[in-house]
């Protein structure tokens, strides 16, 4: 059975560095290691911290420890790598994946997916659970608090009016955990939100009122993934010492809350491999939990190691690097790092711009600061605009385009994240899962006639619930007979074939089935008996261990492949197949029969699934293993591994699943009736795009192809157009440019069907700075977005006092921390540089000025305030080249003074 096959694998000592061709030491590939990375590289045991200052080369460093550590026989499912972001896992598995020419199956990922995949793998939650996204998550908050009364929505306004929504979802999450009994220290304290300490019986009512909400259609936030992995992992110590990581290596250490790292200490095996990685002159994320304490905890049990080699920027870079830091933060380096390249810097590499006048016109100098024969000449492939906040990045980002200028933004709006986006990777999701209730949902609303997503999500769950996904009622819509209807009829009016198979392997194309086993059943009840074992040639290898078939009992009872299979044939005849987990057993059958030259058209006829029945029939449970739903529905049987005793408990559970079947079919029919009109509409929608990725199934195809037509196909049934046709769809299509360009890139042209399955998961893990290619010639950002990334060319404006540190960071109390952070922040922002660093500030700012936006809804009074510079720049100052930049006057002249 599969099922005993796949807990084999999980747990099987492989022996990769015989089976994949890795270099064993260290220094492969064109990459030269430096003997201190190679040192990180060779460690093997024990735990170890890395301070790693900007530029030191960690990323290739830390893709060359795993496989050097897999080279040396370390079993690569025990390993775990956990980054900050999807794009530096996504780069490090690039990074492994040109070295080796096979699929490592170790885990390399961030904290959250982490967490998603854990609950998932070791059945903690029921499979038909999903997770939202953030957009979706705020979505599932505002519901519940538009179905309030006015007078109690109204307690949860702030003082402009508006709904606080990340603030009630953090209150909710800290006390979701208080709930579940997680250390304070671990949860947060909900007293630290306003709406909290001002309201906290309605809070309190919200957060149940959300997680009901939530229950209710089977979803998980990204907050959950983390407080029920902890929950799980740490409170009640599910997690099997077979699967605890015995290598652990951890990026960006600073970034981390207390919670996280409470879960990535309890997913380790005693006595782990553990090397961590941080830097805490980069911690800037104190408003997501993460604390420099962790790492100064971390540090006292841990061997600690350095890297002092900058290999991104020049040294007149390092130098201003090194000097901002030694005067701001004050870092305990025993030495400062060094440059592995040493530059005199050209005129302009570093550049303070002084801009007599306000933000405003600090934009307009920057403007044509990019615009310079100059700067063009530099020939600088990324040029990025910093900005310490989204207010600041929309304005830069809107002055640019006006000019013309093509800007790739990173700011508080995530394309990824938009309505279009999360519309078409649900169509993409809605084609290859029938099962995915949000995709649906969101389909039901697009192309139905449903009024609201809830409303959508509302019909998609109440079909599920009766055992009903969409993909059934095409094309007969409302008119469909259920699948579990049909099943119901199937086994009750004729003959049907129970089997099951034990096989040498999980590959159909290559492994053998070794014994076949299968029962009739006719009118409901059961009949004769086949067993037939099969002889093979190929090594019978861990197989063993599932099945307990030997080479001895093969010799003695087993028969000529091609004779117990046309055996097989001939007591199935023409009637329907029945198997646990059909599809491996089915795909398994035709494989071995191609192979013997066996003709037979097992396609023609019906192969139902009991695994698959019993997730319509009874939705919710924690497995739908053999063993599982014979201990759940408490039906006779037992699962040995032994193909009749397994075909035998599959003919009992399939008798009992026929008899729930028949009794909810009133129902079903009652449902589709109710809701003919909204499954109609949405056929009208769905059919054609359903048809198309049918007739694609082996065509090359790409992602900028199928979302244009998905989208073409979408306004043209709103608006009753042809097709794109429309100045909405081309805009539409402008807008998506960064997705589709790098689809365009990433993705190669394959038949629809594999195109999604091979990258749809990554796809849907994308945030929009994971778009960025390399190639975007001016890029603007906040700075926490841009945190990981490299430019060649960073200029950094409105480098205030009141900006840099925060003005609200200075009525903090106590304040010493947030200015600390502050000063860090700009640290983070000047060490992207790579050729050139441009700092600015104007002369004036305006009443409502203090992050650098203009005075909303008015033009600002003549002369303005008095600006003053950040005084974190006061340590590097001398080593930049200070330049003013006269206001744009009335005729449009400007001046600029003498360089200094």
């Amino acid at each position: 059975m599969l099922n005993g096959w796949s807990r084999l694998v999980r747990g099987a000592k492989l022996r990769w560095r015989e089976r994949i061709p890795l270099a064993a030491g260290t220094g492969a590939g064109r990459f030269a290691f430096t003997a201190e990375q190679q040192q990180i590289i060779a460690l093997s045991e024990g735990r170890h911290l890395v301070l790693a200052p900007p530029g030191t080369g960690k990323t290739e460093m830390l893709a060359q420890r795993i496989l050097s550590a897999v080279g040396h026989g370390v079993d690569p499912a025990r390993m775990i790598c956990l980054t900050f972001t999807i794009r530096a896992a996504c780069n490090m598995q690039e990074r492994i994946n040109r070295r080796i020419h096979a699929r490592l199956p170790l885990t390399i990922g961030n904290v959250h997916h982490f967490c998603a995949a854990l609950l998932r793998e070791q059945r903690w939650l029921p499979p038909a659970w999903s997770v939202i996204d953030e957009p979706t998550q705020r979505v599932f908050l505002e519901e519940v608090v538009a179905g309030w009364p006015a007078a109690r929505r109204h307690l949860l306004l702030d003082s402009g009016g508006q709904l606080p929504v990340n603030e009630l979802l953090a209150v909710c999450r800290h006390l979701r955990r208080r709930e579940l009994a997680i250390p304070l220290e671990l949860a947060g304290d909900p007293r630290g939100e306003r709406v909290y300490r001002r309201v906290p019986d309605v809070m309190e009512e919200l957060q149940q009122v959300y997680r009901r909400h939530k229950e209710a259609f089977h979803v998980l936030d990204f907050d959950d993934l983390l407080t029920y992995a902890y929950a799980f992992v740490v409170q009640q110590r599910r997690l099997p010492a077979s699967a605890l990581y015995t290598w652990v290596q951890v990026d960006e250490v600073q970034d981390l809350n207390p919670l996280q790292w409470a879960i990535i200490e309890g997913i380790q095996a005693p006595g782990a491999h553990g090397v961590y990685l941080g830097d805490s002159e980069q911690a800037i994320f104190s408003f997501m939990g993460a604390s420099t304490a962790s790492l100064t905890r971390l540090a006292a049990g841990c061997r600690l190691h350095r890297l002092y080699r900058n290999f991104r920027s020049p040294s007149y870079l390092l130098n201003v690097f090194v000097r901002y830091a030694q005067g701001n933060l004050a870092p305990p380096w025993p030495q400062p790092p060094v440059a592995a390249r040493r530059r005199r810097a050209a005129r302009g590499d570093c550049e303070l711009i002084v801009v007599e006048g306000t933000a405003r016109e600090e934009r307009l100098a920057l403007l044509r600061l990019l615009q310079t024969r100059r700067q063009r000449a530099r020939r600088a492939r990324q040029t990025a605009f910093l900005l310490r906040d989204n207010q600041t990045a929309e304005a830069y980002a809107a002055t640019l385009q006006q000019a013309g200028v093509p800007v790739f933004k990173i700011s508080g709006f995530d394309l990824m994240g938009s309505e279009p986006m999360l519309d078409l990777k649900a169509y993409f999701a809605a084609l290859v899962h029938a099962d995915d209730r949000l995709a649906w949902a969101r389909m039901f609303r697009l192309l139905g006639s449903t009024q609201t997503q809830r409303a959508a999500r509302l019909v998609v769950q109440a079909l599920a619930d009766a055992g009903i996904r969409p993909p059934d009622l095409v094309p007969d819509g409302a008119a469909a007979v259920p699948v579990t209807a049909a099943f119901a009829r199937a086994v009750a009016g004729r003959r049907v074939v129970v089997f099951d198979t034990e096989t040498t392997g999980l590959d159909p194309g290559a492994d053998d089935i070794i014994q076949l086993a299968a029962v009739e059943v006719v009118g409901g009840e059961p009949g004769m008996v086949f067993e037939t074992y099969l002889r093979t040639e190929r090594p019978l290898g861990d197989s063993a261990a599932v099945h307990g078939i030997t080479e001895g009992v093969l010799a003695a009872s087993g028969v000529d492949p091609a004779e117990g299979l046309s055996r097989f044939l001939a007591f199935v005849g023409g009637d329907d197949l029945v198997a646990h987990q059909a599809s491996f057993d089915c795909a398994m059958l035709r494989q071995n029969l191609w192979r013997r030259g066996i003709a037979a058209d097992l396609n023609g006829r019906a192969c139902w699934d009991t695994c698959d029945l019993a997730r319509r029939l009874h939705p919710g449970l924690q497995s739908y293993s053999l063993a599982g739903l014979i201990a759940t529905l408490q039906v006779q049987g037992v699962n040995s591994h032994d193909a009749l005793d397994d075909a035998r408990a599959t003919v009992q559970l399939m008798l009992r699943l026929q008899t729930d079947a028949m009794a909810l079919e009133p129902r079903q029919r009652r449902l589709l009736q109710t809701n003919g009109r909204v499954i109609q509409t949405w056929l009208e929608g769905w059919c054609p795009l359903w048809e198309r990725y049918r007739r694609l199934a082996g065509v090359p195809t790409d992602y900028r192809r199928e979302t244009e037509h998905f989208f073409a196909s979408v306004a043209s049934r709103h608006a009753g157009t042809a097709p794109g046709d429309g100045p909405e769809h081309a805009d539409l299509m402008r807008r998506l440019e960064p997705f589709l360009a790098y689809t365009d890139r990433k993705f190669p042209e394959a038949p629809f069907d594999k195109l999604l399955t091979g990258t749809l998961r990554q796809l849907q893990r994308l945030k929009e700075p994971d778009l960025l290619l390399g190639d975007e010639p001016v890029i603007v950002s906040t700075i926490h977005k841009a945190k990981g990334l490299e430019f060649d060319s960073v200029i950094i404006p409105h480098c205030l006092d009141g900006v840099y540190p925060h003005f609200l960071s200075k009525r903090a109390n106590p304040a010493g921390p947030a200015i600390e952070e502050d000063a860090r922040l700009l640290y983070v922002a000047m060490t992207r540089a790579r050729r050139q660093l441009v700092i600015s500030w104007p002369t004036r700012t305006g009443a409502a000025e203090a992050c650098g936006g203009d005075p909303p809804g008015r033009q600002e009074a003549p002369g303005g305030r008095a600006a003053v510079p950040s005084p974190f720049l006061q340590p590097v100052l001398p080593l930049f080249r200070l330049r003013r930049e006269r206001s744009t006057g009335v005729n449009g002249s400007r001046g600029r003074s003498p360089s200094k």
